[in-house]
């Protein structure tokens, strides 16, 4: 499941079965008696706030006369569970486009011994989750990947204005839209905001507005799900706790008006939980552990992708597996920005230059010679006389 679709899922699951409340400290309290202004959702729960409180300009002012008075306020606002209610946005286009391809994903079916075997229904959903409240797992399926879908869509050609009306979902208290950027955010701690967004490094699009608004927040928390390239805003945020003050004042977000230091609000990296990228151990089960077809011979590994301390690592692991079969086995490629320019020989196990233009000369050459490609045996074969010197480069080119 694509992570936004796992999150969402899971979302849907906590709304559902999961109470949120928060209560007031006493010290907080106390703050609001001695400031002489109470906050209007605080006043709202009290049943005596007549005697209590008066509204002057939109503000509650306290009536406390004397200690018994502040410390009867103090009990009944420390003793009371507030309730909280949360609003979910979702803010990327390319997640609402996959919400509905991942419905219909995980309804489709076959039969096997004569009942519903589904395809991407993992066991785990089946033998975990609570489907009280739902049907089936179809209708549970249904109430979580309709949310986005359009209800209705009025089109004005005068003013040349779309105006769409797509699905939410209501649960308990608690609802999910998806929107193109409306986003609204209180200071009530009876209403909170969970935004979900794409652009994973946090470099582009809707999130780094949505960033810009939050992390100078204290009340605010961001969640990294992900994989995150070096010197992304990603990046910086995930690794924040191990930079020094100063590399902290200096370094400036991307596309963002903060600097690393201005960060307030809370930064937690699931990516664990919820990245798409294999681990070294998944990685190492993928080349040697095919249970249809286990590896009994080394293999010639590049790793293009991730940090190179981390390749490195994982290198070192493939090598010494490789050794297991072959002593003298061939070390894993590691390439690097030098070696752009280069091609690397399978045969003679090395880099090579390339020869400029050749390959692209001696391609047009071969196609002007009617070289002829079976694409079934995966076989080229041309006329008497063609120039083969640069035959693996015709090969990487074409098949």
């Amino acid at each position: 499941m694509h992570r936004a679709q796992e999150i969402l899922f899971d979302l849907f699951y906590l709304l559902n079965f999961k109470e949120y409340y928060f209560k007031v400290s006493e010290d907080e309290v106390r703050t609001f008696i001695n400031n002489d202004n109470f906050p209007k959702y605080l006043i709202d729960l009290l049943e005596e706030k007549d005697q209590s409180f008066k509204l002057i300009n939109g503000e509650y002012y306290s009536y406390v006369r004397d200690y018994d008075d502040s410390q009867i306020i103090i009990e009944l606002l420390s003793e009371i569970v507030i309730p909280i209610k949360l609003q979910v946005f979702i803010t990327s286009p390319l997640i609402e486009k996959l919400i509905p391809i991942y419905k219909k994903g995980l309804l489709e079916y076959k039969f096997k011994n004569n009942s519903k075997k589904y395809l991407y229904g993992n066991d785990s959903i089946f033998s975990t989750l609570d489907f009280e409240g739902f049907d089936s797992y179809d209708d549970l399926i249904e109430n979580i990947f309709t949310v986005g879908e359009v209800l209705e869509s009025n089109k004005s050609y005068k003013k040349k204005t779309n105006k769409v009306k797509k699905k939410h979902l209501e649960i308990k208290d608690h609802i999910i839209r998806v929107t193109n950027g409306g986003i609204s955010y209180t200071n009530n701690p009876c209403h909170k905001t969970i935004v979900l967004g794409s652009s994973g490094m946090c470099n582009d699009g809707a999130i780094v507005d949505i960033l810009n608004k939050n992390l100078t927040r204290e009340d605010s928390t961001v969640l990294i799900t992900g994989y995150q390239a070096k010197d992304t805003n990603g990046y910086y945020l995930s690794n924040l706790d191990t930079y020094e003050n100063d590399m902290k004042h200096n370094t400036r977000f991307n596309n963002m008006d903060c600097r690393l230091s201005d960060v307030k609000s809370k930064i937690i990296n699931m990516s664990a939980y919820y990245s798409g990228h294999a681990d070294k151990d998944a990685l190492l089960d993928f080349i040697y552990n095919n249970p249809k077809e286990p590896r009994k011979e080394e293999i010639q590994v590049f790793l293009n992708h991730g940090d190179n301390d981390s390749r490195k690592e994982l290198a070192h692991l493939i090598d010494e597996k490789n050794c297991t079969f072959n002593p003298d086995a061939s070390k894993t490629i590691i390439p690097m920005k030098n070696d752009s320019k280069k091609w690397y020989n399978l045969s003679d196990r090395k880099w090579e230059d390339f020869v400029e233009n050749q390959s692209l000369i001696i391609m047009e050459d071969a196609i002007d010679a009617n070289m002829h490609i079976n694409w079934e045996s995966k076989t080229i074969s041309f006329p008497v006389g063609t120039d083969t010197t640069y035959i693996e480069i015709i090969l990487a080119l074409v098949m």
